[in-house]
C-alpha cells in the first residue's frame, strides 16, 4: 500500500478534490438543515389582539412577547354556565374588581375561569421553530381556597400579521386568534348602560368607562395597564340596589368583553361575571354580550350610550 505523501501528485490532488467535494457538501447540508430548522419568526414588535374560542371558553386577550422571552398582557375570559351549580368563586386582587372567578360543575375534572387577569410568563422556540411558552390563572387571593389553571401553549406566528395560539388548559384547548392591535375600534370613553338579563329579569346598570390609556387606577401595581388603550375602566358603575367596578376590552377584530364585580348594598363581598360577543360600529355604538355571573347564572346583556339631556331653555 503506498503512502499518501509518496503517491503521484495527480492522485494526491484527486483525493483533496474528492474530500473537498465531500467537505462542501456535506457543510452545505448542514447548512440547509440548520436553516430549516432555526427558520425563526419572532412574535416580538407586536402587540396581538387575540379573540378566544374553544371548549365553551371565550373573550380577549391582548399579549406583548419581549425580546428577553417573556410575554405580557390582560384579558378577559368568559364561559357558559354549567350544571348543577358550581362553588362561588373568588376575587383576585381584593375588591378591584381585577379578579378571575372559578366555577366547576364537577372540580375532579374540570375548572372554569372567568373575569379580567393579568397574562405573564416565559416563551421560547422549540425544535421546530414553534412558539412555545405557559402561564398560570388562579383565582382567590392567594389562599388555600383558590383554584389555579395552568397553561401551556403552541403559537404560529406571521410576523406583523398574524399569531395563531392553542392554549391547553384544565378545561380543554382554547385557540387565541390574533392580529397586530390597531386603533380601529370607536372610543368607549364616556356614559354607557347596560341592559343585564339574568333569571328571567333584567336589569338597568349605568357606568363611566374610560381607557387606561388616559387614566390608570392602578399604575402602582401594572403601569403597563396604561399602554393598552382597547382596555377600559369603570368605576362608577350603579345598579338596582348594587354598585359595580369593571373592565372592558374592544378588539380591532369587531369583539368585545367586559367583567364586573357588583357589590350589594354596600357590601364587600362581590359577585363577579364576565360576558364575551360583538360590537356593532356602523351608527349607534353597541354591544351584544353573553356570559356567566357566579355561582353558576347565565347572563345576556346590551350595552348602549345614552342620550344626553335636552339642553336648558
Amino acid at each position: 500500500m503506498r503512502n499518501l505523501s509518496t503517491a503521484p501528485q495527480e492522485a494526491r490532488w484527486n483525493w483533496r478534490s474528492g474530500l473537498a467535494a465531500l467537505l462542501l457538501t456535506g457543510f452545505t447540508a448542514g447548512l440547509d438543515t440548520s436553516a430549516s430548522a432555526q427558520a425563526l419568526y419572532p412574535p416580538t414588535g407586536t402587540v396581538w389582539d387575540c379573540v378566544l374560542s374553544g371548549n365553551g371558553q371565550n373573550g380577549i386577550a391582548f399579549i406583548t412577547f419581549a425580546n428577553d422571552q417573556s410575554l405580557s398582557g390582560y384579558q378577559i375570559l368568559s364561559t357558559s354556565p354549567k350544571s348543577p351549580p358550581s362553588p362561588d368563586g373568588r376575587n383576585l386582587g381584593g375588591g378591584t374588581g381585577r379578579g378571575i372567578s372559578a366555577g366547576s360543575a364537577n372540580q375532579a375534572s374540570s375548572t372554569n375561569l372567568f373575569g379580567f387577569a393579568q397574562v405573564t410568563g416565559p416563551w421560547a422556540y422549540d425544535s421546530k421553530g414553534k412558539v412555545i411558552g405557559n402561564w398560570t390563572m388562579a383565582s382567590g387571593d392567594g389562599s388555600t381556597n383558590g383554584v389555579t389553571n395552568s397553561i401551556s401553549f403552541a403559537a404560529t406566528v406571521v410576523p406583523g400579521k398574524r399569531l395563531t395560539l392553542v392554549a391547553t388548559t384544565s378545561n380543554g384547548k382554547v385557540t387565541y386568534k390574533g392580529v397586530p392591535y390597531a386603533r380601529t375600534m370607536p372610543s368607549l370613553n364616556g356614559k354607557w348602560y347596560g341592559s343585564k338579563q339574568a333569571n328571567g329579569q333584567s336589569f338597568t346598570e349605568f357606568y363611566t368607562f374610560t381607557s387606561m390609556a388616559d387614566s390608570n387606577p392602578f399604575d402602582a401595581g401594572h403601569p403597563d395597564l396604561a399602554s393598552y388603550p382597547g382596555i377600559y375602566f369603570t368605576a362608577d358603575g350603579q345598579g338596582p340596589g348594587y354598585t359595580l367596578l369593571g373592565f372592558s376590552m374592544v378588539s380591532s377584530q369587531k369583539k368585545t368583553a367586559f367583567a364586573f364585580q357588583s357589590y350589594a348594598g354596600g357590601g364587600t363581598n362581590g359577585v363577579l361575571n364576565a360576558s364575551f360577543g360583538s360590537m356593532t360600529t356602523k351608527g349607534t355604538l353597541k354591544a351584544t354580550t353573553a356570559g356567566i355571573e357566579e355561582p353558576d347564572t347565565a347572563i345576556h346583556y346590551t350595552f348602549l350610550q345614552p342620550l344626553p339631556p335636552p339642553a336648558a331653555k
